[in-house]
């Protein structure tokens, strides 16, 4: 018997699939993660920006100010943020 999916069953079933992945596959998802935590990330949302986006080239962190800064190849410019232990 094949299994039949509602579209409120395969709407749940992503959810749970991305809440798992919790993939960052594009730029603008990076932007709007930095800027809704206005500039301060956790380190597992940093981990998670790192190990889930291709797009990234370039890692860089600043002791003297405590700034890393990340860039992409699909769109020029950078971004700069601050990452934080979960307390």
């Amino acid at each position: 018997m094949p299994l039949i999916f509602t579209a409120e069953k395969a709407a749940v079933l992503r959810f749970v699939f991305d809440e798992r992945r919790k993939i960052m596959a594009y730029t603008y998802e990076i932007e709007r993660t930095i800027n809704e935590n206005n500039g301060v990330l956790d380190s597992k949302t940093y981990l998670d920006i790192c190990r889930n986006s291709p797009q990234i080239t370039r890692v860089k962190y600043n002791d003297f100010d405590k700034f890393f800064q990340i860039w992409t190849n699909d769109r020029e410019g950078e971004f700069r943020f601050q990452v934080v232990l979960k307390k």
